[in-house]
């Protein structure tokens, strides 16, 4: 079931790494400190932990009523260690993991890395480095997150800055300042494909939403239409920042 849920979920992202258990004790800050350096909506701390509530959604409508298959987890990034990598840079491991429900043990997901420089901050999955933040954050702001990717074709957008610095809240917490990436926003008579990333103060990553819908027929004018869709969202429910 973990296994289906990470397929549908990650979209050709995810590499299935390792399995175990790890233990997490609880830790939390609500007040959050707006900074002027923009580093620190991508902070990078070794011992520092997200915790996400997730939910993937698969529908269906053939002309009746929609049908919709929603499957609720949780996931966990934890930063291990600290390392330089192959071009140099100060590089942090982080570990993924998976979970069903809080009262369940977390399964190692993937392990991936993240740095910063002076124009970025990077992410490498595998083989496949993407900029997840172009520095410095400014309003309508507009990069390559693939740039120095060849290999991923299913990341060829350009990324924008849609809102910066600015409050934000969930269901769960509330935050001073974040930045709202959009890297996705496709939509026409037949598709609608939307993906964008929020960013918190001296915390990160905070929120996925990735929607995609697109509808079946002969024609547009056909009244034998049916409608399929796949929407993910991933939200910030606890944290600690040491």
């Amino acid at each position: 079931m973990i296994q289906s849920i990470i397929m549908r979920r990650l979209l050709k992202r995810l590499k299935i790494t390792v399995m175990g258990c790890l233990f997490l004790a609880s830790c939390k800050n609500d007040n959050v400190r707006v900074y002027s350096s923009y580093y620190q909506y991508y902070p990078l701390k070794v011992g520092s932990y997200l915790v996400y509530n997730a939910d993937s959604i698969k529908y269906t409508n053939s002309n009746q009523a929609p049908i919709a298959d929603t499957i609720h987890y949780q996931l966990m990034d934890s930063i291990q260690s600290r390392f330089v990598d192959g071009t140099g840079q100060t590089s942090y491991r982080i570990q993924e993991s998976i979970r069903s429900n809080s009262s369940q043990p977390w399964h190692i997901l993937r392990v991936f890395s993240r740095s910063t420089n002076d124009r970025d901050a990077e992410e490498v999955d595998g083989n496949n480095r993407y900029v997840k933040l172009a520095f410095p954050v400014e309003a309508n702001k507009q990069w390559n997150p693939n740039v120095y990717n060849t290999t991923d074709s299913s990341h060829i957008y350009n990324a924008q800055y849609i809102q910066v610095h600015q409050p934000y809240s969930n269901q769960f917490l509330n935050f001073d300042s974040t930045v709202l990436v959009q890297l996705q926003n496709d939509t026409n008579l037949i598709n609608h494909y939307t993906y964008s990333e929020r960013y918190a103060a001296e915390i990160g990553l905070i929120s996925i939403e990735h929607d995609r819908d697109s509808i079946t027929t002969d024609s547009l004018n056909s009244p034998n239409k049916s409608f399929g869709g796949y929407r993910f969202s991933q939200n910030l429910s606890d944290y600690c920042p040491k």
